[in-house]
């Protein structure tokens, strides 16, 4: 899939959530921060992040939102 990223024959937004979540499953960290739970009393929360300071900026070149606005985004479907 990374080679067809040039080609404009795969989103990059979609490979983002295909790493993270092949990695999740694999027991490894996130690079996009797309995959997460609720969390009792304090929202929606990604798991593990390889480099949570590279997040919102490998976010961007994947054209997702940052990290703070997608959490936003699922807190509300969290029961608090």
């Amino acid at each position: 899939m990374m080679r067809a990223l040039p080609a404009d024959d795969v989103s990059s937004s979609h490979l983002a959530y295909l790493h993270d979540r092949v990695a999740i499953n694999h027991g490894r960290s996130q690079a996009y921060g797309t995959q997460g739970r609720c969390v009792p009393g304090r929202g929606w929360e990604p798991l593990p992040l390889e480099d949570e300071s590279a997040v919102d900026e490998l976010r961007a070149e994947a054209g997702l939102r940052p990290l703070a606005d997608y959490r936003a985004l699922f807190d509300g479907q969290c029961s608090q």
